[in-house]
């Protein structure tokens, strides 16, 4: 093979990939140096193979890649500035996390609106409805714990300032408020390795960690119990009226 089009190959193929105007490039610089296109072909199915191989490789090592756009050096997919020259990625699949959320949320409204709750009338439930709102805050708890926390910055904010009103402890809690809470952790930790090269977002985010914390044991316990099932609540109000019975009991004892 000619050193200048293995060269001109070389070139072509720094970024892992071969456009249709580069392999004519390199079809008519082969045809002037007079290198048969077979041999050409078969060169550049080798090198194209051998790079996809390396690439499989160093997503199973090391993580998936991607490559800078700025300097073409190759950094883990989660990382948000290029440690070579200091490229920001930016609005790659950003805010897409929200929106994904949102829809599987709603598709547990609409699928439990669609069912019948009758047989679950007299089994702690005392109307359909209700036993509806508990099966939606089941089915929405199971979205929440499974959502994956995303990778872009943007995502990550965006996520994070959607979810914030929902940690709020108090008689007025979203049904899933723990879940969201321990979602809204996960994610703050995620943040503070995505941005602890920016001190302004990263003090942000250490602010939105102290929402977690502005809570007392009190407010704990009513939030557990707003938040509780209505079975739920039956059976503590069964074991509060035993309780309450046993106190009389013990009263009438005493003071026989």
């Amino acid at each position: 093979m000619n050193s200048e089009l293995e060269k001109l190959i070389e070139l072509t193929l720094a970024d892992g990939q071969l456009s249709d105007k580069e392999r004519t490039v390199l079809f008519r610089k082969a045809k002037e140096l007079g290198v048969a296109e077979d041999e050409l072909e078969i060169v550049l199915d080798g090198k194209l193979f051998a790079l996809q191989k390396n690439s499989q490789i160093n997503s199973v090592k090391y993580g998936d890649v991607k490559k800078c756009p700025s300097c073409n050096a190759q950094i883990n997919s989660f990382s948000s500035v290029c440690g070579d020259c200091g490229y920001e990625f930016r609005n790659i699949g950003a805010n897409t996390s929200v929106k994904e959320l949102s829809q599987k949320l709603d598709k547990v409204v609409s699928e439990c609106e669609t069912k019948s709750y009758k047989h679950m009338v007299g089994r702690g439930y005392g109307d359909e409805e209700t036993a509806r709102r508990d099966d939606i805050t089941a089915k929405q708890k199971y979205v929440i714990k499974n959502f994956p926390v995303p990778n872009t910055r943007e995502d990550i904010l965006e996520l994070l300032y959607f979810i914030q009103p929902k940690i709020e402890i108090g008689l007025q809690a979203d049904k899933n408020v723990f879940d969201w809470r321990n979602k809204y952790r996960e994610i703050i930790n995620r943040a503070k390795s995505s941005y602890r090269s920016d001190k302004k977002v990263f003090e942000e985010i250490a602010q939105m960690e102290n929402n977690l914390k502005n809570s007392n044991t009190i407010g704990y316990i009513v939030c557990l119990y707003s938040t509780s099932s209505a079975m739920f609540k039956w059976v503590l109000s069964m074991l509060g009226f035993l309780l309450l019975l046993g106190i009389i009991y013990l009263i009438t004892q005493i003071f026989k």
